[in-house]
């Protein structure tokens, strides 16, 4: 992660890594928001789906050629990072996420998808009693960790339907974390702006302290997605 160091002065970025701050000069925010295996046949996300349509799924149907990757999830403007499964049933593709899903959450579960995201800040003087506000330089980058999958010719259209089905919901869940963030953001930088020098520091700790007590929630009161 590069620094901002464009105001070729104090080039201290400060955030939080795992909820646990870190004291490197450079330290990036990594969260991770995720949906959750368990250890039943399927698996269970904390997962709330909203209205909105996935446009970026492929719908499935009995008459038309399977696409190559059904479903797949795509973020504009998003970094992307997919891991790939194989599988012609339901439980092929559960036993593959759950072995090559990422590790993430707030309690390090193995997961079907997650989100990471850094949220980085600075200012002129930052370390100093004597700083520039105005000067204040933010940013955040997001990253999505997804499943991708090839289905063989002879998978069932049954399976192709439930699957897309399924990733809508978890693009669904994933795009709720991404608004949290942004919506955190909005308000990190307005917190700065009307900050003072003594009182900037803590006051932008308190908005991390917050973003992450958001994501948990959200996690923890989402309603289950189930696939298949």
């Amino acid at each position: 992660m590069q620094e901002i160091d464009s105001l070729g002065r104090d080039k201290s970025i400060v955030s939080m890594k795992n909820n646990v701050a870190i004291s490197l000069g450079f330290m990036p925010l990594i969260m991770i928001a995720c949906l959750v295996f368990n250890n039943t046949p399927k698996i269970i996300d904390a997962a709330r789906p909203t209205p909105s349509a996935v446009s970026t799924a492929i719908a499935a149907k009995t008459s038309s050629p399977i696409p190559e990757y059904p479903g797949l999830i795509v973020f504009p403007n998003i970094k992307m990072e997919y891991y790939d499964i194989q599988g012609s049933t339901a439980q092929e593709l559960l036993d593959e996420m759950y072995e090559n899903g990422p590790i993430a959450g707030f309690e390090s579960y193995r997961s079907s998808a997650a989100l990471e995201y850094d949220l980085l800040y600075t200012w002129p003087g930052k370390s100093l009693g004597d700083c520039d506000l105005n000067k204040a330089e933010t940013r955040y980058e997001l990253k999505v960790i997804a499943p991708r999958w090839k289905p063989y010719s002879d998978v069932s259209p049954e399976l192709v339907e439930n699957w897309v089905r399924y990733i809508a919901k978890v693009r669904a869940h994933e795009e709720e974390h991404i608004k949290i963030v942004r919506n955190y953001f909005a308000l990190l930088n307005e917190t700065i702006a009307n900050s003072t020098c003594l009182a900037a520091s803590d006051a932008a700790a308190k908005v991390e302290q917050d973003l992450n007590r958001a994501q948990e929630k959200f996690d923890r009161e989402a309603e289950p997605i189930i696939f298949p």
